[in-house]
């Protein structure tokens, strides 16, 4: 047996009330973690305290935070151990280490050779360093780990332990997208745009997970996904955003191309990409079952 198989094995099937409790408790986990560590960081710089220094203690909080509730869930309410939820050992397989870099870089490289211009923020060092600081450590680093351990650990593992992989995959990723949806000042079509990409992600890093069998394979492509993507470093849109380091303004409108009122991520290009690498790791998945 290989060692992704012993990783990806998981104990006796959960009943109905454990399930659904450690996923909504999870997802409760998530919400309150994050509450908790942007709090005490906001705390931490009114008292003087540089806020690049107070966003990588918030993005450390997160994800000391989330894995304590977490290791909690595990323990009292599935019986087990957070390997049963695929939180293993660090451990990264060499392609999907690699697909980690491809897939931002390509989707960057399509819109670079769109018509549009490339613009800078001007910073002082302090808003630099916060820039920075935030997109690597808050929104790299720590987003990305709690979303993986939080959604494709417990939750999709709840699912597949009371009922199969099929539910395990579909649930939790509509619920991703449907998280992204709260707050978001939306039309109904960027809304839509949002729930197909956002659950076609969500299907992409459950089926690394699977392929992988530990959740720090998926939780590194949304690691580098967030630090180019969303994390204040590079902004691709139809308008400048001047909390980003960089700005590609696109000339285009096209709403399948921008992305929508939610931006890029949500676009075409970007769900081909999701789409590309989810056919990737079913193939692997294939590949593995007939050795």
């Amino acid at each position: 047996m290989s060692h992704s198989e012993r990783t990806s094995s998981v104990p006796a099937k959960l009943t109905t009330k454990q399930a659904i409790l450690g996923a909504v408790l999870a997802y409760i986990s998530l919400i309150i973690s994050q509450l908790a560590a942007v709090l005490v960081s906001q705390g931490i710089v009114r008292l003087g305290v540089p806020s690049a220094v107070g966003s990588a203690i918030s993005g450390i909080l997160y994800i000391v935070l989330a894995f304590l509730c977490v290791s909690l869930i595990c323990r009292k309410c599935f019986k087990s151990t957070m390997d049963s939820c695929r939180i293993t050992k660090f451990s990264v397989k060499p392609i999907w280490g690699i697909t980690a870099l491809i897939l931002p870089c390509i989707i960057v490289f399509i819109y670079f050779m769109m018509p549009g211009h490339l613009k800078n923020t001007v910073m002082d060092a302090g808003e630099l360093c916060y820039t920075i600081t935030n997109a690597v450590i808050f929104y790299g680093l720590a987003a990305g780990i709690v979303e993986e351990v939080i959604f494709r650990g417990v939750i999709m593992s709840a699912l597949e332990q009371r009922w199969n992989r099929y539910i395990a995959v579909i649930v939790p990723s509509v619920i991703f997208a449907l998280s992204h949806v709260i707050g978001a000042d939306l039309n109904f079509v960027s809304i839509l745009q949002l729930l197909v990409a956002g659950s076609m992600v969500g299907i992409m890093f459950s089926l690394i997970t699977y392929e992988s069998g530990n959740i720090w394979n998926s939780a590194l492509m949304h690691i580098i996904w967030n630090i180019v993507m969303i994390g204040g470093i590079l902004h691709i849109g139809v308008e400048e955003n001047k909390y980003f380091l960089f700005n590609y303004v696109l000339d285009s409108h096209s709403f399948a191309i921008t992305g929508g009122d939610f931006g890029i991520e949500a676009s075409v290009i970007a769900i081909m990409g999701y789409l590309i690498f989810s056919i990737l790791a079913i193939v692997l998945l294939q590949r593995r079952r007939l050795k």
